[in-house]
């Protein structure tokens, strides 16, 4: 008998099929092997307060060339992101197969009821605070968004993103970012 529910670490098979058990388990290790397919495709979300430069590092993702993006100009209030922007993103995977992230550009804290629904835990989510924010807004605005997330889909991992890093000094990014360090782990 193979128990795999409740394993942390475990990476394959999925959890939601390793706790079906040992015999569930199996199966989905089967099929891998028989007819199994490569994830062609991954949602990405980019999540985060009003103006923390969501949209602007869309295009900066999406750069292949690794050119440096010129600075993109400020977005209109009246061309902010309103509930979600989807757009999808053909790029190939480090083996050259053709690969897709349909990037899910989050809009104002106004939304978050309507983000509940479009949650996935096989989801990458990015987090983007502003440098240039006091630190007390940086914290609430990651305690709001992780306590969402962690309320639709517990256990999903986000990775912050600093913008706006021209705007303050090196000492006051590095204790900004000791902050926000903190505040993800607690």
């Amino acid at each position: 008998m193979l128990e795999c529910a409740g394993c942390p670490l475990l990476d394959l098979p999925p959890a939601e099929v390793a706790d079906g058990g040992g015999t569930e388990s199996m199966r989905f290790l089967r099929e891998c092997l028989t007819d199994g397919a490569m994830n062609q495709s991954l949602a990405l979300f980019l999540i985060g307060d009003g103006e923390a430069g969501k949209t602007n590092v869309m295009p900066a993702l999406m750069n292949e060339q690794g050119s440096p993006p010129d600075v993109s100009p400020p977005i209109g209030k009246d061309t902010r992101t309103i509930g979600m922007d989807m757009t999808k993103w053909p790029t190939k995977d480090r083996q050259g197969h053709p690969f897709t992230f349909e990037i899910k550009d989050v809009g104002q804290k106004v939304y978050m009821k309507l983000h509940e629904f479009f949650e996935l835990n096989r989801g990458v989510y990015l987090y983007l605070w502003r440098a240039d924010r006091d630190i007390q807004s940086i914290i609430k605005g990651i305690t709001l968004w992780l306590n969402l997330l962690q309320s639709c889909v517990p256990g999903v991992s986000v990775v912050p993103v600093c913008t706006h890093i021209d705007c303050v000094s090196a000492t006051n990014l590095e204790l900004k970012y000791k902050g926000v360090k903190k505040g993800f782990h607690d």
